[in-house]
C-alpha cells in the first residue's frame, strides 16, 4: 500500500515538473518580447502553470506522507508481531 502512495507521489512530482518546465519556457518567451512589464505579461500568459505547480506539489506531499504513514504502520505491526 505504501508503494502505491509513493508511486502516486512520483507521478504528481512529474506532473508538477511539467508545469514548471512550461513556465520556464514561458519565461524565455517573454524575455524575447519587447514589452515594458515582462513580469506582468509572464503571469498573465503562464500564471496557470504557477498554480499547477503549487497544486501538484501539494498533492505530491500528501501522497508522500501517506506512504510514510503506511510504512510506519507496517513497521509497528511487524514489531508487535515479533513479540508473539
Amino acid at each position: 500500500m505504501a508503494s502505491f502512495f509513493f508511486a502516486c507521489a512520483a507521478i504528481k512530482c512529474i506532473r508538477a515538473l511539467v508545469h514548471l518546465s512550461l513556465f520556464k519556457v514561458g519565461a524565455g518567451d517573454v524575455l524575447w518580447r519587447d514589452v515594458e512589464k515582462r513580469g506582468d505579461l509572464l503571469l498573465a500568459k503562464y500564471g496557470d502553470h504557477v498554480k499547477g505547480v503549487n497544486t501538484e506539489f501539494g498533492k505530491m506531499e500528501r501522497y508522500f506522507y501517506a506512504g510514510i504513514a503506511w510504512s510506519v504502520l507496517f513497521m509497528v505491526v511487524q514489531f508487535a508481531a515479533s513479540f508473539r
